[in-house]
């Protein structure tokens, strides 16, 4: 109807608003070549799993068992089993959280890393706090808390 006439241009009145105030979106050169493709991401595959191969023809037709060491395996045998003092405490106070803050972090975790913000700085967030279980106020935190910055 009238409401999806009304939409269908829209991305585009969008497009030219920010093109036209000069904003270019946050982090393209991460997710694009200077041409315009996206840049693809490589899918680790966990140890052990059944890796697909292409036939020739290009369907999915053989698998083959992966039996080869991955480098996270190799560093994590060089590591010795004791953990610094501090990492210890932080495990021991995730696993005394009720299951509902578990729950609720794990999406919050996901839901950032679905928006491209890397591990370390997601953790380091909740770590410091964050006020509210929500992805707008996690990404605040995110972007303004932290060492040095003005609260």
């Amino acid at each position: 109807g009238i409401g999806a006439a009304a939409l269908s241009g829209l991305h585009k009145e969008v497009v030219s608003y920010f093109t036209g105030k000069n904003v270019a979106p946050r982090r393209l050169d991460v997710l694009e070549d200077p041409s315009g493709v996206p840049i693809q991401k490589p899918i680790p595959m966990a140890p052990g799993k059944v890796e697909e191969t292409k036939s020739a023809n290009g369907s999915r037709t053989s698998t083959k068992m992966s039996n080869a060491s991955s480098p996270a395996q190799s560093r994590a045998s060089t590591k010795t089993n004791a953990e610094p003092k501090a990492e210890k405490k932080a495990k021991e106070k995730l696993a005394s959280l009720p299951p509902y803050l578990k729950e609720e972090r794990e999406r919050l975790v996901k839901a950032a890393e679905g928006l491209g913000y890397p591990k370390p700085q997601i953790y380091r967030a909740l770590q410091e706090g964050v006020p509210a279980a929500s992805i707008e106020v996690l990404l605040d935190c995110m972007l303004n808390g932290g060492y040095g910055k003005s609260p």
